[in-house]
């Protein structure tokens, strides 16, 4: 039973931190993005893409929560801004 408990509080931990940090949203974005290029070697463009979003999130501290509104609101904003 302690087992069972401990992996429920662990999946719950999981969720606050997913939701904490907008990953489903990140993820989905990536997901798009990756379907609207279609490279023929994803791995390269998926790490071309979180370095982007890295690089934006570095210079601009404050741009995450305007990451997650436009992301929420205005999905292409973002995959326009990291493109360039």
């Amino acid at each position: 039973m302690a087992a069972n408990a401990d992996d429920e509080q662990s999946l719950r931990e999981c969720e606050v931190y997913v939701q904490r940090h907008n990953v489903q949203q990140i993820l989905k974005d990536c997901i798009v993005q990756l379907c609207i290029s279609r490279p023929d070697n994803p791995v390269p463009f998926l790490r071309d893409y979180f370095e982007k979003l890295e690089k934006v999130s570095l210079q601009r501290p404050y741009f995450g929560n305007v990451i997650k509104f436009y992301t929420l609101h205005f999905g292409y904003f973002f995959s326009f801004f990291l493109q360039n």
